[in-house]
């Protein structure tokens, strides 16, 4: 495991936005610098967008998960000439680190699920733009840098493939498949208000 500190979004860069496509979205909204608009971003709720393929939709539809927050960070941040690397990393996500899904790992008698979060790395230091209130730091087990155009099915078989090693090598009482749903019910508890 690799313990990961995150830095504080006001340790980002505060270069200012131009008249570009994605820059002039955050414009629109008063934002004008990169700093800005990944606070902007932070402070969206968490939940699945219409598009997934469309960053863009977190500003539309006013939420966005990791993937979708942090690919739009980076898409942006691509406009501006910044150089920022989308990672993806597995943790053990648990009541503890995230109480939302406490009920649901209750109800499957698991202390912790594998899950794949993204987030970015500039220079030497991790950014989060998902959580505003959560946890600092993270133990991650796995890394995978992403590609901003392949972002989903790279990240989907490489969350699919931890779990599949990992349900084979531990006594797990549940298939991969049935892992992935009750992931996915942990992903829609992380939803609700």
């Amino acid at each position: 495991m690799t313990l990961i500190h995150f830095s504080k979004l006001n340790e980002l860069p505060p270069i200012k936005l131009s008249k570009t496509a994605i820059s002039t979205e955050f414009l629109n909204k008063n934002i004008t610098s990169f700093q800005q608009a990944c606070e902007y971003i932070q402070k969206l709720p968490y939940g699945r967008h219409s598009k997934r393929d469309d960053f863009l939709a977190v500003l539309t539809d006013g939420k966005g998960s990791c993937t979708s927050k942090h690919g739009m960070a980076v898409l942006l941040a691509n406009e501006l000439n910044l150089k920022l690397k989308l990672i993806c990393g597995i943790y053990y996500m648990t009541a503890k680190n995230t109480p939302k899904i406490s009920s649901v790992l209750n109800n499957y008698d698991l202390n912790y699920i594998p899950e794949a979060h993204c987030f970015i790395k500039y220079q030497n230091q991790y950014f989060d733009i998902t959580h505003t209130d959560g946890e600092s730091m993270l133990d991650i087990v796995d890394f995978l840098e992403l590609n901003i155009d392949n972002i989903y099915p790279k990240k989907d078989i490489f969350h699919q493939t931890y779990i599949k090693n990992w349900v084979k090598n531990n006594t797990i009482p549940y298939t991969p498949e049935e892992i992935w749903k009750i992931r996915e019910a942990c992903i829609l508890a992380l939803s609700r208000p």
